[in-house]
């Protein structure tokens, strides 16, 4: 009953080849697509240019952070909206996504483990109805977009757990602003694809 009243189709969770459809999805795409994917790389570079200009104060935590909790309460708003006219899986997920980023970056009780928590429970989510995403983002140019908001987040934390410490030059000095100017970017991202249209993208290959 749970999924008819979302509105996803009973027969999107058939077994089936699921790797095999992942992998031609990715595959239809123009290696020229997955250009977001190289703003991660970017935005860290950033941060250190701005450090050579001593200018690190403009990414401050406090309001980097408080730009997330914007960013990401617009992207859950847009991402609700997307569903409630669209009733396509892909949102509905992405909406509950964005609101358990705006309630970690509310920093109330529970939120830090809440949103691991939530994370598992999304994940099990898309396992369930993966044949309906991959139907859904088999033509929406918003699929890369979403690899490049997950790679930044993971990018972002990797840096917040310091695993990147004696590699990355002036870590010690730079990764909390690495950190948050990584996760500004991924929500950026996140919003970019609740707002703009999610047309199909006429350059995937047949």
């Amino acid at each position: 009953m749970l999924d008819s009243r979302f509105g996803i189709d009973e027969a999107t969770k058939q077994p089936g080849t699921t790797a095999s459809a992942i992998v031609q999805l990715l595959r239809r795409r123009r290696a020229v697509e997955y250009w977001p994917l190289l703003l991660a790389p970017v935005v860290l570079g950033s941060v250190f240019v701005l450090r050579s200009f001593q200018l690190t104060h403009l990414l401050d935590k406090t309001i980097l952070e408080q730009m997330a909790v914007v960013l990401t309460s617009l992207a859950a708003v847009g991402f609700g909206l997307r569903y409630r006219e669209q009733r396509r899986t892909v949102d509905l997920l992405l909406t509950l996504l964005a609101i358990a980023f705006t309630c970690r970056e509310i920093h109330f009780a529970g939120s830090g483990v809440g949103i691991y928590v939530a994370l598992v429970v999304l994940i099990a989510l898309g396992v369930r109805w993966r044949e309906a995403l991959i139907g859904e983002l088999s033509r929406d140019w918003r699929l890369t977009w979403i690899m490049g908001a997950a790679w930044a987040y993971f990018l972002s934390q990797f840096v917040a757990r310091r695993a990147l410490r004696g590699i990355l030059p002036l870590e010690e000095e730079l990764h909390i602003p690495i950190e948050e100017t990584l996760e500004t970017a991924a929500h950026v991202m996140l919003l970019l694809t609740a707002v703009l249209p999610s047309a199909p993208n006429s350059t995937i290959k047949n």
